[in-house]
């Protein structure tokens, strides 16, 4: 049984209340000039509505893969990525095993990781179907990210053809390539090795600073898109309320909707970015979550802010070295979770 759908090798279409982000769309061309993109921002940020815009638009073919939690098995993560390719490049789908060296020349029984042998398959079909400039978009990377599969992905962005682009779609920051020696005979090489690529120039790299909504976007967005104009006062606190979070955005829209246009500025200086926020999060956000993260989650919201302490307190038996890794975990992967500023 297949473990994606179609609508997972598909881009999601674009509402007409989408604002075309000129500055955004100039970034996200030079996708075709890299080996890899990485695009990391938490929920609610538009990388998803970024990419499946620019994939509406360019001459250039565009597979889209979003991933599951089902694609933590590598076999299962070569044979997603094989079907997404096939979409824009059926000949794929015709798989003919390579005789002798080629896929024996990129696999090493050392290093080879349990789907080597199929992303090496898949990268020397590539190599023969594919002549043109190809773009790989991988949404949901956090979904799917444990070792083996980093392992694989690593595999692939060395091994595929030149002319294969990948870009990731992420609220976490991969974990950095790390070697782990199995046995006298075995090496596993996991994470992405994003500082190589950083040095050689072959990675673009895209963060929630760069998706935000600038003052003028936002403006744009309401005059243009929503039919919402703003006088500057209420402008300034909309771009203050939202710190250019797309889905901010959004809620407040509904929220100014309701009011007529002297009393926006009012409703935005006493109005917290809450109504409906709570829904938002716990579908994109809470859903997503270990269990334990989630019991650790409700032990420490009354808590402002939360030490590893105090979370060891709150959770009871929770130790404060496993409070400790859960914030970091949830730093990292960009849970709308910052470390408190000093000072």
């Amino acid at each position: 049984m297949k473990a994606y759908t179609q609508a997972m090798l598909t881009p999601p279409s674009v509402g007409a209340t989408t604002l075309l982000r000129e500055r955004l769309f100039q970034l996200i061309a030079q996708t075709l000039h890299f080996r890899l993109t990485l695009i990391v921002a938490p929920a609610g940020y538009g990388k998803t509505t970024l990419l499946a815009d620019f994939a509406a638009s360019t001459r250039a073919p565009v597979a889209w893969c979003r991933l599951a939690r089902s694609d933590r098995d590598p076999v299962v993560f070569v044979d997603h990525l094989r079907a997404a390719l096939c979409i824009p490049f059926p000949a794929l789908t015709r798989v003919r095993p390579t005789v002798g060296s080629s896929v024996d020349r990129l696999t090493s029984a050392r290093t080879r990781g349990a789907a080597d042998p199929e992303a090496a398959q898949l990268c020397s079909d590539l190599e023969a179907a594919v002549v043109e400039e190809l773009l790989l978009v991988l949404d949901d990377l956090h979904l799917a990210e444990i070792p083996s599969v980093q392992h694989t992905l690593e595999f692939f962005l060395d091994n595929a053809p030149s002319n294969v682009h990948v870009c990731l779609l992420t609220r976490a920051q991969p974990d950095p390539s790390t070697e782990f020696t199995l046995s006298e005979a075995k090496v596993l090489r996991t994470g992405l090795s994003l500082a190589r690529r950083r040095v050689r120039q072959e990675l673009l790299e895209i963060t929630a600073s760069d998706l935000a909504f600038t003052a003028e976007e936002t403006e744009a967005l309401f005059s243009q898109i929503y039919h919402l104009p703003l006088d500057k006062a209420a402008l300034s606190r909309l771009v203050e309320k939202s710190q250019g979070w797309a889905a901010g955005l959004v809620l407040l829209r509904d929220a100014l909707r309701k009011v007529p246009i002297e009393e926006r500025v009012i409703l935005l200086d006493r109005l917290a970015l809450t109504e409906g926020v709570y829904e938002y999060l716990a579908d994109e956000v809470w859903r997503e979550q270990p269990h334990r993260v989630q019991q650790f989650l409700l032990a420490t919201a009354v808590l402002d802010p939360v030490t590893p302490p105090a979370a060891a307190v709150s959770g009871k038996a929770l130790m404060s070295a496993s409070a400790t890794s859960i914030m970091g975990s949830a730093s990292s992967a960009h849970s709308f979770a910052q470390p408190p500023v000093s000072g």
